[in-house]
């Protein structure tokens, strides 16, 4: 993206930061249009059992096999609420972290063009970075342990409050800042593209590729999903409330950028050619690259508890930001059967 391009979608996160919201009769801590799909976020996450903040109850977003679709789809209408109530004039743009790591000529994570002053949306905590021992994500029946960080020193969202979260909090405004806590560590032990990125896209079945990505295996934040939430830290680092940085919506555009490549690679003839000689040849078959599997319910692991997730399993959203939609309308970024609700492509070098 061109500076003046940057320059748009911050004024358009800004202005939906300064709209109404039009959630209030649902979640009492909901200030602003942009809390709005915060609060669809921490509400579809699953919630620790016996907290009252989950209204449209749905199988919960993460360790499941409706992750991505989830994901893509509140990515999909949080671009169209920027279009239609603060007529931006872009595309959702996505960050591709793997720019930021030593794998790319000795980069420094800090020194990512997205943690711009001006261009970009802040850096890190006005007191640098602190040890930050938590580990996540936590299983839903648990509670998350504190956060490490504080506000961000700079940037065109410093002075920006929230009060959702933290955590599953949805009814009492809890105003705070934007906390950060940069681990370039995690960033370079989890985002790079070859020793990272290119493992996950080789794995086959939708929600071996999904789990892998998200959260491989129980330890410490690892993966291309926590470990980019990680590495910028702070309240980004919690499950719930994570959405509130806006940084959270260019990482999961990346996240959905990947799965848009694995789906792409999978279906390539040369790329097909390769797996066939560790896979099944009906695993590789194009319609697999459709077929939705993973857990209905998560466990905090991501076992197969319950389930599996199908293609007409619903997506659940809150009335005040769209209608829920089922998997199968969002599988296709091209709508090129003209069944689903989408409409975009990914362009190389997005905000990176």
């Amino acid at each position: 993206m061109c500076d003046d391009e940057k320059l748009e979608y911050i004024r358009a996160v800004k202005c939906i930061h300064e709209l109404p919201p039009q959630g209030t009769s649902y979640f009492g801590a909901v200030v602003t249009r942009f809390e709005d799909f915060a609060s669809a976020h921490i509400n579809a996450s699953t919630a620790p059992a016996g907290n009252p903040a989950t209204i449209f109850v749905g199988p919960g977003i993460h360790l499941t096999g409706n992750f991505l679709p989830w994901h893509r789809v509140i990515l999909w209408e949080f671009e169209t609420a920027l279009i239609n109530e603060c007529n931006y004039k872009g595309a959702q743009p996505y960050w591709d972290w793997s720019l930021d790591t030593v794998e790319n000529n000795g980069a420094f994570y800090d020194h990512s063009p997205v943690f711009d002053p001006v261009t970009g949306f802040g850096g890190n905590s006005y007191t640098g970075s602190m040890p930050d021992n938590t580990v996540g994500p936590a299983p839903p029946n648990s509670t998350f342990p504190e956060f490490a960080g504080n506000c961000i020193k700079d940037g065109p969202f410093k002075d920006y409050n929230h009060s959702v979260g933290p955590n599953f909090n949805l009814q009492t405004p809890t105003p705070r800042c934007i906390i950060r806590n940069f681990n370039s560590t995690l960033a370079n032990g989890n985002l790079q593209w070859k020793e990272h990125v290119l493992p996950v896209l080789e794995e086959v079945g939708h929600y071996n590729f999904s789990k892998k990505m998200s959260f491989p295996e129980p330890g410490p934040p690892r993966g291309l999903h926590v470990g980019g939430h990680a590495s910028v830290g702070g309240e980004m680092r919690e499950p719930w409330s994570t959405v509130v940085d806006p940084l959270f919506y260019l990482h999961h555009s990346n996240l959905d950028r990947i799965w848009a490549i694995w789906r792409k690679c999978h279906l390539k003839p040369l790329y097909r050619d390769v797996l066939l000689t560790f896979y099944p040849t009906e695993d590789l078959k194009p319609q697999n690259f459709w077929a939705m599997d993973g857990p209905r319910q998560p466990d905090g692991l991501g076992a197969l508890t319950t389930g599996p997730t199908s293609l007409g399993d619903i997506l659940d959203l809150p009335p005040f930001i769209s209608p829920s939609t089922s998997i199968r309308s969002v599988m296709d970024t091209k709508n090129q059967d003209g069944h689903g609700i989408l409409c975009y492509v990914y362009e190389k070098g997005a905000y990176a």
